[in-house]
């Protein structure tokens, strides 16, 4: 009874277990794809020899059920056993799929606010290059700025500037002056005489250029005098007056820091009608008479806006004797001039690229002068005092063109022995020879 018993006991346990191996294979792939949707793949159905998971408390499954199980490989759902995947449609409204196009048709498609942007930025790039243009259109040239500095001290006088080698420079120089005067005469004590001298003196200038630094030139006056007293008498002339040669010379320069001298001496012939080749109670003098020789130096330097200019001069006059001029009942036979020195400064100002102004202050020191007349007992000699002599001078210069400049200058006189005013018209020209 007992062993019936045992047997039914054992071949129900033997059903079971073979009913529990035939149905686990399935039951296992059932766990392991809910594992794998559930925890994302972290479960991995073992490969190998046949053996089952070990969760599964390592039953081995039927063939005929892993040829229907999925491979680990071909699972559809979980990437963690080699397939792909399935993408689930994206329920998020904000983000919108891109239409399945080419590339090229992407290319071709443009943003219109991205359009107007460059557009703005092309118009910006053309008007900062239009600025540009203008800005270096109205910037001046170093020669440009060269030629304005040389026009402002051309007009403030000749000293001041240097031609360059192979041009050759032409001026004409025309000037009036006005004196007036009291003269008390000694023939008729008492009587007063008004005198007014008209003086117009037309200089013709040649200059060139042997080297860069050095320029030759060489000057030739014409003069018309007027004189007259009260109004009972005049006289005038026209003659030739006194030629002068000069040279002008730049030893170094020294660039826009320091100002570079410019020395220059003159020779004066006394070609003209000397004041003691005359008659001074009938004729008129368009020259002095004497030999002279003139050496000093000029300086400029630019303080921008305005050109600041200076010069100093001395002037020597020879000696001349056997003279035989009658006056006042005496003979003078010899005169010993006194020498000068001169001094004057000023600055110029470009006012446009048409016109400059200049304005300077000269003085002149004259030394005593010595006569000597012939007398009984040898000669009589008398000393003149000496001279003191100041100017004011205004200039322009106007570029009628890029070659051509018309100079004009007014002056007044700040002493008694001085003019009491004065008008200059100057026409230089220059022609290139290179």
């Amino acid at each position: 009874m007992c062993k019936h018993a045992l047997s039914i006991f054992l071949a129900a346990l033997f059903v079971w277990c073979l009913s529990a191996a035939v149905c686990c294979p399935v039951r296992a792939a059932g766990m392991v794809d809910a594992a794998a949707r559930g925890s994302g793949g972290f479960f991995v159905a073992a490969e190998g020899e046949g053996s089952g998971s070990p969760a599964l408390g390592g039953m081995e499954a039927d063939p005929e059920d892993k040829a229907d199980a999925p491979a680990p490989g071909d699972n559809p759902e979980s990437p963690m056993l080699g397939g792909q995947e399935e993408e689930e449609p994206d329920d998020d409204p904000g983000i919108e799929a891109l239409p399945d196009e080419e590339p090229a048709d992407l290319d071709r498609d443009v943003d219109p606010d991205r359009d107007e942007e460059l557009e703005a930025l092309r118009d910006r790039v053309r008007r900062l290059e239009m600025e540009a243009e203008a800005r270096e259109t109205l910037r001046m040239t170093e020669e440009e700025e060269r030629d304005e500095e040389e026009e402002i001290l051309e007009a403030a006088g000749r000293e001041y500037t240097l031609m360059p080698t192979g041009m050759i420079g032409l001026e004409l120089n025309s000037r009036y002056s006005y004196y007036t005067t009291d003269v008390l005469r000694d023939i008729d004590p008492g009587r007063v005489d008004y005198v007014a001298n008209h003086n117009i003196d037309h200089n013709f200038v040649v200059e060139t250029a042997i080297r860069d630094n050095l320029n030759v030139e060489a000057t030739v006056p014409f003069v018309y005098k007027y004189d007259r007293v009260a109004t009972d008498r005049s006289m005038d002339i026209r003659d030739l007056g006194d030629i002068s040669v000069g040279v002008k010379y730049q030893p170094f320069k020294t660039g826009n820091r320091w100002p570079a001298p410019i020395f220059n001496t003159r020779l004066t012939f006394p070609t003209g009608r000397g004041e003691y080749d005359i008659d001074p109670a009938r004729e008129l003098s368009t020259g002095s008479g004497l030999y002279s020789l003139s050496g000093g130096v000029s300086v400029s330097h630019p303080f921008d806006p305005v050109n600041a200019f200076a010069s100093l001069t001395y002037r020597h006059r020879f000696k001349r004797s056997d003279i035989g001029q009658i006056r006042h009942g005496r003979t003078l036979d010899e005169v010993d001039p006194g020498d000068r020195i001169s001094f004057n400064m000023g600055f110029g100002y470009s006012v446009s690229y048409r016109m400059s102004l200049s304005l300077s202050v000269s003085y002149t020191y004259g030394m005593t002068t010595d006569y000597y007349f012939l007398a009984d007992d040898g000669r009589d000699k008398e000393t003149s005092g000496d001279l003191a002599s100041s100017t004011i001078n205004l200039n322009t210069a106007w570029r009628l063109s890029p070659q051509q400049t018309i100079i004009v200058g007014v002056g007044a006189g700040l002493t008694s022995d001085d003019q009491d005013v004065n008008f200059s018209l100057r026409l230089p020209f220059q022609f290139d020879l290179r």
